[in-house]
């Protein structure tokens, strides 16, 4: 504007212009506001650089023109106004909105401005002076925030997957006014696009089934596998599809303007979300921002349904029974191998309580697992025996898992395990005995049994055998060792050698020996053969005992070592089949984790063969991240110590890993280990957890519900109130009837407090409340409300105090706390309409880390119980009587807020609320508050300010910074009135502005919750600037001004939404008398 040639237009050289609009350009070429001035009769457009974003492409031709010749397309929205404040007509407006065409495109624009008049000598209007502020991304923030509220609440109830992609196209296309909205999912080499069936408005065809992303061009290809949003104006003018192949795609599918989401997802291109306009248009990026959210929650909210399916899928294909109950013991799911064992069908099981279903069950042992759990919140599992509907009498394995939702049972029948199990206890139990018969045999018959490994050259004997030779008490020997005591004539017949090995038998000789201990020469018999371990390995297995006693001894021991023989081979036998046909992997393996042996079990689990394994560390085949744990076990199991159900993944021949529970016992040189798959356990315990994530889920949502129906039913009534009387004061004002005029007003004024008081118990219950905590003496505060009590509770109730003489002080907020105890009262006095007695107790507490629990932190406490003797609190609602608008009150005489507030107070100073009732005896409510450290802080018993005379001249300067127009205008009227002079500002960076300048600043009046800079970094800007500035902030609801301590620093105040109009005064008076 400075620099343009004034001379060719209608208002001649600059020099020639009149004071008036000399001294207008000035101010306008030194503000960074946006402004533009009309000047004259023709309404000349004037305007500084800052309005420059707001012409676009227009603003190039617009200085010295009319503004209707600049704008000809707003000549029926702004030419009335421009008349009237060339009338003299003072104008303002918020958030109005226009259609621009100022870079091409028709496009819709939002603007706060005001006009003002300016005159010249006489009064009269030479021109119009206008101060705007482009609001369009505000206002399609809002919308936008609307919109993606709406489109949760809409999916939310949904779970077809094809349901909630419809849903959420047409929803997106009619907020955004488009002509087609697809979704769909992208192939793995991120190029061919598939959609089952995209939504229109009816002016294009749909475009489902599988499209080439390619014939859009390279670059918008490229832009999409790299999940930039691909935004289009106009197909025909970008230069990325400005070639006929890209504009004949365009034209195939109707379209000129575009937004394609798409969305990343392990790196590559998934799916995507795409926006088509039949004609160009002027995208911004809140348009693009939107379309990109859009997707993600498509995607989050489709990617949750079928995993729901998928979890359905799971249950009903498992082998394995599932029933999942509610916290009343309700069935609300069942799959088809429950119904099965069973023998009902679902519609007659679903809704039902367990107890209902199966009577008696509650006493059973399974009933009391399930009740265990339940109130313990911990899985647990048994195995007993069960009596099916048709009188069949089973054993069942169940295991239960609680979560907040209900309990999750798995069972199944294993009547024929448990019976083999029996049936292998009984055999092992025989052959344990058969063993000690057999030792004792040994003992009374004096043979002794060894077992002779050629390879190793060592032997091993029993006890017995060590008994006959005088051998000492090792079990263990070289071979020479024991041929260094057989007669040199007998040991030529006593072979150990291959012979006997390609025979597979040992011969029976009988030989003479000299004993080890005392010397005695004494005969022995020899009898063994070859025994062939699955490995290959062989070794002698063999008796030995003594024949110098008669020939009958001879024969009975023959005929006792031949039945030794026959069960040492069955047992053999047996053993060896337990081998070769176990499900479960077997392992024998070194310290150094080199593969001894395994059993088939690996070549059907793993698909490895024994030759494959053997001699190979089975560290190889351990999945890289249980490595280390895998080593430290292999430690411990050389220490010597058990291994007991330690899990790992051993990898496949196809490169799949598998989950194995091992059991594992060390040897001298060997690690034997057997172990069982676990995989199929693993997946469904995390499927199972993903179920329990969605049922959490729906109560939240359940929760907030009955959150919202509560608090839009109180402030209802309220608004009533409020509006009723406005309008009955108007009437009667239009009447001229003013001597009803308090009534109305008192009407409204209590309907407005009693909305306040509800805003503040929300707030508590939230834990938001702005509180003002201080050191508080419990006891004098209960003392000083005796009055007060006696009256809320009446003669009727007799009111008893029992206060501890050495109670600690406690920091709380003391109003809050007053507030908390009289609600208290009152809740007793309804309990007890016949009467009864109220007794107020104070004690210390101290809390230890055993008697803590999640809401209760350790350490020392002030507790304070309220006690009556009334009706009680049945036990199935008093887990309830804390949630918001929930009373058992009758209608019109409770909120259902007074315990939410008193447990969301409790909360935020860090203590906690506990109730205990019993139904006929009376409730007692303790407040645990947290011991403060320091002595009393004592009420200021100055008297209040009094308030200084209106209008009274001042020479302080108060800067208000307000985003709302009402609550910033009643300020400024409230200093005005005071006789301070005002700034103001309508947000942060404004405000900051102003600080920022040379003006005088008193007192910084601002809202905490303000958009751009927060009320807190405004006052630190403030601060780095006018380090004495005092500031007192505004808050109805901010999340740091809630915090009880270090938000406030030297000089800094807070009054809380909504005040009252002498609490601000008084306020404000203060703080600047401080100064």
């Amino acid at each position: 504007m400075a620099t343009h040639d004034w001379a060719s237009t209608p208002l001649g050289a600059r020099e020639t212009w009149p004071a008036p609009l000399k001294t207008m350009v000035s101010v306008m070429l030194d503000s960074r506001q946006p402004m533009f001035l009309l000047w004259g009769e023709r309404r000349i457009v004037l305007f500084n650089d800052a309005y420059l974003p707001v012409l676009g492409a227009r603003a190039g031709a617009a200085l010295g023109r009319g503004l209707l010749d600049v704008w000809p397309e707003l000549e029926q929205d702004v030419g009335p106004l421009i008349e009237r404040a060339y009338a003299g007509e003072a104008l303002h407006f918020d958030d109005r909105p226009f259609v621009l065409e100022r870079n091409g495109y028709p496009e819709e624009a939002f603007f706060s401005f005001s006009y003002t008049p300016v005159r010249g000598e006489g009064e009269q209007v030479l021109g119009v002076l206008c101060l705007l502020q482009e609001t369009t991304r505000e206002v399609a923030s809002r919308r936008r925030q609307a919109f993606l509220l709406s489109l949760e609440a809409a999916l939310r109830v949904l779970s077809d997957s094809h349901e909630i992609i419809q849903t959420a196209q047409r929803m997106l296309g009619e907020h955004l006014g488009v002509s087609r909205v697809g979704y769909g999912r992208v192939d793995s080499e991120a190029r061919f696009f598939t959609t089952d069936r995209n939504w229109t408005d009816g002016s294009v065809p749909h475009r489902s089934g599988v499209h080439d992303l390619a014939g859009f061009g390279p670059d918008v290809l490229a832009n999409l596998r790299n999940g930039v949003p691909l935004v289009i104006d106009d197909a025909y003018a970008d230069p990325r599809t400005n070639f006929p192949e890209a504009r004949a795609a365009f034209d195939a599918i109707d379209t000129r303007a575009v937004i394609t989401a798409s969305l990343l997802k392990n790196g590559k291109m998934a799916a995507a979300l795409y926006v088509h306009d039949r004609q160009p248009r002027r995208w911004t990026s809140s348009d693009a921002e939107l379309v990109l959210e859009t997707a993600e929650r498509i995607w989050s909210v489709v990617e949750r349904a079928e995993a729901e399916m998928q979890v359905g899928r799971v249950l009903e294909s498992m082998q394995e029974a599932f029933v999942l109950l509610d916290r009343q013991f309700r069935v609300v799911r069942i799959n088809a191998e429950a119904l099965r064992l069973d023998g009902r069908p679902a519609e007659a099981m679903l809704g039902r309580t367990h107890w209902e279903l199966w009577p008696g069950s509650e006493n059973n042992i399974f009933g009391q697992l399930y009740q265990d759990a339940m109130r313990t919140m911990r899985p647990g599992s048994l195995e007993g025996p069960y009596d099916r509907p048709d009188g069949r009498r089973a054993w069942m394995e169940v295991r239960v898992y609680p979560s907040q939702a209900g309990l999750a049972i798995f069972y199944r029948d294993i009547s024929r395990r448990h019976e083999a199990a029996q049936r292998q206890a009984r055999i092992e139990a025989e052959l344990r005995e058969s063993e000690e018969r057999l030792r004792i045999a040994q003992r009374a018959g004096r043979i002794g049994a060894f077992e002779l490994f050629p390879d190793t050259g060592m032997i091993k004997v029993s006890e017995e055998f060590q008994r006959l030779w005088g051998l000492p008490r090792d079990g263990e020997f070289k071979t020479h060792e024991l041929l260094a005591q057989i007669n040199a004539d007998d040991l030529k017949q006593v072979g150990t050698g291959q012979a006997y090995l390609d025979n597979n038998t040992l011969e029976y000789i009988e030989y003479r020996i000299r004993r080890a201990d005392d010397g005695r020469e004494q005969w022995m018999a020899r009898r063994g053969e070859v025994i062939t371990d699955s490995t290959g390995r062989r070794r002698f297995l063999g008796v030995s005992y003594e024949i110098t006693d008669r020939k009958e001894a001879e024969l009975a021991l023959q005929r006792l070592n031949e039945g030794l023989e026959a069960e040492v081979a069955q047992r053999t036998a047996e053993r060896d089949r337990m081998w070769r046909l176990s499900t479960d992997v077997m392992l024998v393996a070194g310290f150094d984790a080199s593969i001894v042996a395994v059993n088939p079990a690996w070549t059907t689990l793993f698909d490895w063969s024994e030759d494959e394994l053997i001699g190979r560390a089975f560290l190889d085949l351990v999945h890289p991240d249980d490595v280390a744990t895998t080593l430290a076990e292999v430690g411990r199991l050389e220490q010597g110590l058990t291994t007991l159900r330690f899990e790992n993944r051993y990898r496949g021949r196809d490169g799949e890993y598998r989950w194995v529970s091992w059991t594992a016992v060390p040897s001298e040189n060997f690690i034997h280990a057997v172990g069982r798959d676990v995989t199929a356990e693993k997946l469904a315990a995390a499927e199972l957890e993903q179920t329990q994530a969605a049922l959490r889920q729906a109560q939240k949502m359940e929760a907030v519900g009955q959150l919202t129906g509560g608090i839009a039913h109180d402030f209802n009534n309220l608004l009533t109130g409020v509006l009723g009387s406005l309008e009955l004061l108007t009437r009667r004002l239009q009447q001229g009837r003013l001597n009803e005029l308090d009534r109305y007003v008192s009407a409204a004024t209590t309907s407005a407090n009693r909305a306040a008081a509800l805003t503040q118990r929300l707030l508590a219950f939230s834990r938001r409340q702005p509180l003002d905590p201080k050191a508080v003496d419990a006891n004098r505060l209960l003392k000083d409300m005796d009055e007060l009590l006696q009256r809320t509770v009446g003669e009727a109730i007799e009111l008893e105090f029992k206060l501890d003489k050495v109670l600690w002080t406690t920091r709380c907020d003391p109003h809050q706390l007053e507030s908390g105890v009289l609600n208290l009262a009152i809740n007793a006095r309804d309990a007890m309409p016949d009467g009864g007695r109220l007794t107020l107790e104070t004690r210390n507490v101290e809390v230890s880390a055993a008697e803590a629990g999640r809401d209760l932190t350790p350490g020392p406490y002030v507790c304070i119980s309220v006690s009556d003797t009334g009706s009680g609190i049945a036990p199935e609602i008093l887990d309830r009587v804390v949630e918001p608008f929930f009373t058992t009150k009758p209608i019109g005489q409770g909120t259902g807020l007074g315990l939410s507030m008193i447990y969301g107070f409790a909360q935020q100073s860090e203590g906690h609320l506990q109730i205990e009732s019993r139904v006929g005896e009376g409730t007692t409510v303790r407040l645990y508050l947290p011991r403060a450290q320091g002595s009393v802080d004592d009420p200021d018993e100055e008297a209040p300010a009094e308030l200084s005379p209106v209008a009274e001249a001042r020479q302080e300067v108060v800067l208000v910074v307000e985003d709302e127009t009402a609550v910033r205008d009643l300020v400024i009227e409230v200093l005005s009135e005071l006789g301070y002079r005002t700034l103001e500002a309508t947000d942060g960076p404004s405000g900051l502005q102003v600080l920022q300048s040379d003006k005088r600043i008193d007192l910084l009046v601002t809202d905490v919750g303000l958009p751009g800079l927060n009320g807190r970094q405004l006052a630190d800007a403030a601060r780095a600037v006018r380090p004495e500035l005092k500031v007192l902030f505004m808050t109805g609801y901010a999340e740091a001004a809630t915090r009880a301590s270090g938000f406030l620093d030297l000089g800094m105040q807070m009054i809380t939404k909504p005040f009252a109009i002498e609490a601000l005064t008084v306020r404000i008076q203060e703080m600047l008398a401080d100064g």
